[in-house]
């Protein structure tokens, strides 16, 4: 009797089992931008940015935007989503793309130079130039001919891309786009954590910029690595107190049960 009692418990706990292990929604988070902390290169900030996320700060991101301003202080609200969220026409800013494979294989690309920038932000390594480099190939990825705006006719480093020793910005952040696309065809995982301004109150006027090239968000939208940028998880509210009822309802079951078979 008392190993029937056994498996049973056991069975009424493996439901409750499941629910714990269940996957939680990424919140919706606020972010206020500080600073531009590498400087700016040709009179733009480049990446990483520093913010206040939810009261934590610093946190750096990378910035995937080109076309969209924004000023310090400014403060707006995000959803994240990883790279396997990014699907055609999307909720991300830049899933225009014909398609799905179109639209991962640039945010791959953009995820491995944003790996490369919080990496040597953290570290050391990079002058201000390379930070430059690989913040212009991002942007002109998702918005090409954002590196015209860089100078063709003089160089400000070394550049670290290409087989040929590139004498102006633009073939240099050209070369530093083919690197990461071409990285990024080779598949590898990425663990990228997208912030795309939308409003929290689901306000949905926040989400769209008529004069954005994707016409998605009134913000910039930035890009995090998951080993620098954990992203944020928090259960719904009626999601806990489900979740409590069902393991007051299981532990219940299983007392008024055993106090039966053991009288």
């Amino acid at each position: 009797m008392r190993q029937s009692l056994k498996f049973l418990a056991m069975g009424l706990l493996f439901p409750a089992t499941l629910i714990l292990v269940q996957p939680v929604a990424l919140a919706d988070i606020q972010m206020t931008f500080n600073s531009a902390p590498q400087g700016y290169y040709d009179g733009v900030g480049v990446s990483p940015y520093a913010f206040t996320i939810d009261g934590n700060s610093p946190v750096y991101l990378v910035c995937d935007d080109y076309a969209t301003e924004i000023g310090g202080g400014e403060t707006w609200y995000a959803n994240q989503y990883g790279l396997g969220d990014v699907v055609a026409n999307g909720p991300q800013k830049f899933t225009v793309g014909a398609t799905t494979d179109t639209d991962q294989l640039d945010y791959t690309a953009a995820g491995l130079a944003a790996e490369d920038i919080l990496y040597y932000n953290q570290f050391g390594g990079w002058s201000q130039f390379d930070f430059a480099m690989a913040s212009w190939a991002i942007w002109n990825i998702f918005d090409p001919g954002a590196i015209n705006t860089l100078s063709s006719s003089s160089i400000g480093g070394t550049c670290l891309y290409g087989s040929e020793l590139e004498d102006n910005d633009q073939a240099c952040a050209s070369d530093a786009e083919s690197s990461y696309l071409s990285q990024a065809a080779l598949a590898p995982y990425v663990n990228l954590v997208i912030y795309t301004p939308c409003a929290a109150n689901g306000d949905e006027s926040f989400c769209t910029d008529p004069a954005s090239p994707s016409g998605k968000g009134v913000a910039q939208e930035f890009l995090g690595i998951s080993r620098y940028n954990p992203p944020i998880v928090t259960p719904e509210g009626s999601s806990l107190a489900t979740l409590g009822f069902d393991l007051f309802a299981v532990f219940a079951g299983v007392f008024l049960l055993r106090k039966r078979i053991l009288t």
